[in-house]
């Protein structure tokens, strides 16, 4: 009861939004923020444009391999043409369906590891320097490595979309 006599006198005494009235130094104050805010927008804008124009110049001006960067310009024409023809679906697939395979396969192995390492005391020991070190090697450059030893055997895959 007593409650309730207390809500409904804070709910009489507050006063409603329509009533409450900002002044001019709040007002200025809100502004500033989204005045950053929009400025931020900006800048970020602007850096993707810079970005996108050194990246279309570059090449075309000779300071870069074409080879290697292509143009921004080159790159929407071949999303457009790839979306029209069905094409970046069956690559979307492929390179999901191997990022799927990759990491079930991962997991697996990596499971498979762990249940060794804990279950063989012996096994830890002689394996422990060896995994200390690969930890501290920088997995991008395991790439290569991984590229030359396994080959490009995932096109011969037969459940793979032609």
């Amino acid at each position: 009861m007593a409650i309730e006599t207390i809500a409904t006198a804070a709910a009489q005494t507050a006063p409603s939004p329509a009533a409450i009235t900002q002044s001019a130094s709040y007002r200025k104050y809100l502004r500033g923020p989204r005045r950053r805010a929009l400025i931020i927008q900006a800048w970020q804008i602007g850096l993707v444009a810079l970005f996108l124009g050194v990246w279309e110049i570059a090449p075309r001006a000779g300071w870069i391999n074409p080879m290697l960067t292509s143009y921004p310009s080159a790159v929407a024409r071949t999303l457009f043409v790839m979306l029209q023809d069905g094409s970046l679906v069956q690559h979307v697939w492929t390179t999901l369906s191997e990022i799927m395979i990759g990491f079930c396969g991962g997991m697996a192995l990596g499971l498979v590891c762990a249940i060794a390492l804990w279950s063989s005391p012996f096994l830890y020991r002689v394996l422990d320097p060896f995994i200390v070190v690969l930890n501290g090697v920088p997995k991008i450059a395991l790439v290569p490595i991984f590229y030359i030893w396994l080959g490009e055997w995932l096109p011969s895959m037969p459940w793979r979309l032609r």
